[in-house]
């Protein structure tokens, strides 16, 4: 008796070529998804490592403080300027109210 195993089917070239190919094509789409969602904060982070390695005073506390001290002045203005617009309206005047302010401050600074 002549037993023969079946022949055994390997996936052929084509096929293997072809699943390969979707799965980069798979790859390259979530990549590229990934680079849409998140790529402002991953260049964020790429300048803050070379700022960080181009000069050592970047990452130390008296920078990172005195930089959040100049950005809350825009940060509240833009928060009131944002309240403005979600109400539906629309309000330009922002940045000649803080230049009148300033020109109060300064007169007010410089009287005895």
């Amino acid at each position: 008796m002549n037993s023969t195993a079946p022949p055994t089917t390997k996936p052929s070239t084509f096929k293997a070529t072809a699943i390969a190919a979707i799965a980069r094509h798979a790859t390259a789409d979530k990549v590229r998804a990934l680079i849409s969602q998140y790529g402002i904060f991953l260049i964020f982070g790429l300048m803050i490592i070379v700022a960080s390695f181009l000069s050592p005073a970047f990452l130390t506390t008296t920078n990172i403080v005195n930089v959040i001290r100049q950005m809350s002045i825009i940060g509240l203005i833009a928060l009131g300027v944002t309240g403005v617009i979600v109400s539906g309206g629309i309000d330009l005047s922002s940045g000649s109210v803080v230049g009148a302010a300033c020109v109060v401050a300064a007169s007010l600074a410089q009287l005895p």
